[in-house]
């Protein structure tokens, strides 16, 4: 047992020593730094919770220690930690050699840490070789997490060699994550809300990537490590890319190499997009959402074989220093829409796509008529096209559509006949909503057929 006045103790194999824990409990003025080692021997669970750091709320740092590799306090490990519960005040909590696979209750929130809201560093290691799922959320004070690995000799050792789906998530002050390379299982990465992240340590050895999605990082600009230059191209499993707010993303390289990749959503992340133009060669592909300005949308996306769903807009015209324009853009579509006339050498588009929706901006006047050519599309939603007075009569021919959703459309007043429509919704189209009054609207006798409408 080590002490320095009140301001930094460390107690030794604690557990050898039966009164080390109940020594503390009258300590509450102790501050600074309190370290406890030597876990693995402590025979009576009960004997950590008299030491009540609970009440004592100027310890800024907490570091228990277990053996490492010690399998057999797997048993008690659980309560010492849960009777070591510290004040809500502490700022930097270790944890070393912890072997349980769960996490004790001041620690968690609905299966996930976020207890100790004023923490500013965490640090977690020899974690349970078990434990395959991580959740940090809402610590608004944590800055720095370190390390997933451990030096152990002249090597490093995997603290999560199973860990599956790693979850961050409101943590505005996090800088740095601690290297992922040899998290080898790792699936789901998910990040959100992590304002100051400028880097995240994503490389090559994570092979299992299947899910990424990283929302509201704004500061964000790279996903890779500095020595990691080759982009996605060796990430063979993932299926899932989901960016959105990040807006300082610098790229992100390699998406048309990704064979494996059934969703790929991107909103807000306009630097992202002029690296990633092309994206003809994603042949497994189903899901696509684009939002942003239309000067970045990828081209061909009409050659997408297997795409199924598709959502391609802005909330608003983003570029205030262009002028909009007047026009959506698709392939083969200008000067108000496309070129009419004879369909004759219209080759086929969009295969396999069942579900469109369209969001654009305050002077738009028409759809994109190679729209009509979609045909398997079955479900269509049209939003914010603000100069858009009527809707063509092409609409109402296009053969297996049975769901049609209108919003935001505020000039919009006239529907083609919707022979075939099984659902139609209307939402903030004032002029539209009262046309199609019930018996009395002008257009009511369009949709009186429909099953299911709503407005």
């Amino acid at each position: 047992m080590h002490g320095s006045g009140r301001r930094s103790i460390e107690l030794l194999n604690c557990g050898t020593i039966p009164p080390a824990m109940e020594w503390l409990e009258h300590l509450d003025k102790l501050r600074g730094k309190l370290k406890i080692s030597g876990l693995e021997d402590v025979s009576h669970p009960e004997s950590a919770g008299k030491a009540k750091l609970w009440r004592k709320s100027n310890i800024q740092m907490l570091e228990l220690f277990w053996r490492p590799y010690i399998e057999d306090h797997n048993h008690n490990g659980i309560e010492i930690l849960e009777g070591l519960k510290p004040h809500s005040n502490l700022k930097s909590l270790t944890i070393e050699g912890f072997r349980c696979s769960s996490f004790p209750s001041w620690m968690v929130t609905k299966n996930h840490l976020s207890g100790l809201y004023n923490l500013v560093k965490i640090k977690l290691g020899n974690m349970p070789y078990s434990l395959r799922k991580l959740d940090l959320r809402d610590m608004n004070e944590l800055s720095e997490w370190s390390d997933a690995m451990i030096q152990s000799n002249s090597s490093s050792v995997n603290l999560f060699p199973l860990l599956e789906k790693l979850y961050l998530c409101g943590l505005p002050k996090l800088e740095l994550l601690p290297n992922l390379g040899d998290v080898k299982c790792l699936q789901s990465l998910i990040i959100e809300c992590c304002q100051n992240l400028t880097c995240l340590p994503i490389s090559k050895e994570l092979v299992s990537l299947q899910k990424l999605v990283i929302h509201s990082c704004p500061n964000l600009t790279s996903l890779f490590s500095e020595d990691f230059d080759e982009g996605l191209q060796g990430f063979g499993s993932i299926e899932s890319i989901d960016l959105r707010s990040c807006p300082n993303l610098v790229g992100v390289p390699e998406i048309h190499r990704l064979q494996s990749l059934r969703q790929l959503l991107i909103e807000g992340c306009d630097r992202v997009l002029a690296s990633c133009m092309r994206l003809e060669t994603l042949t497994s592909l189903e899901k696509l959402m684009i939002t942003s300005s239309p000067r970045f949308w990828p081209t061909d996306l009409q050659n997408l074989s297997s795409l199924t769903s598709l959502y391609i807009g802005c909330f608003d015209w983003f570029d205030d220093d262009v002028e909009p324009l007047d026009y959506f853009p698709w392939h083969d579509s200008k000067s108000g829409g496309g070129t009419s006339g004879s369909n004759n050498n219209i080759q086929p588009c969009f295969v396999s796509l069942t579900s469109l929706e369209l969001s654009g901006w305050r002077n738009l006047k028409s759809l994109p008529e190679p729209i009509q050519y979609i045909s398997a599309l079955r479900n269509l939603t049209i939003k914010r096209f603000h100069g858009l007075e009527a809707l063509p009569e092409w609409l109402g021919k296009i053969p297996c559509l049975k769901i049609l959703e209108l919003l935001y459309c505020s000039n919009l007043k006239q529907l083609p006949n919707l022979t075939n429509l099984q659902q139609l919704s209307i939402w903030y189209c004032p002029l539209l909503e009262q046309r199609c009054a019930k018996d009395i609207g002008a257009e009511w006798h369009k949709i009186a057929h429909i099953p299911y409408i709503k407005m």
